[in-house]
């Protein structure tokens, strides 16, 4: 495990420890490129997934508008 993956790991616990479930995204940027990790907790049911990615994409365009980007126009690559 990396440094980054075991502070996600943390933060996910300190979350479950007062109480909730956690969804923890921590995202590395150098220069044009980005990297994430993330850490969920378990038995997250199907529901719970969904209003996480829903946060995550008001997040994205919040960003974009940020940094006064369209957020349908920046560049999104496909891991498997």
């Amino acid at each position: 495990m990396t440094n980054i993956e075991q502070e996600a790991q943390t933060a996910k616990i300190m979350v479950e420890e007062a109480g909730k479930k956690a969804f923890v995204l921590i995202a590395e940027i150098d220069g044009d490129s980005a990297s994430m990790t993330r850490a969920i907790s378990e038995g997250t049911t199907k529901r719970e997934a969904k209003a996480w990615i829903g946060a995550l994409n008001r997040e994205r365009e919040r960003v974009a508008k940020l940094i006064g980007v369209d957020p349908d126009e920046v560049e999104t690559e496909s891991v498997n």
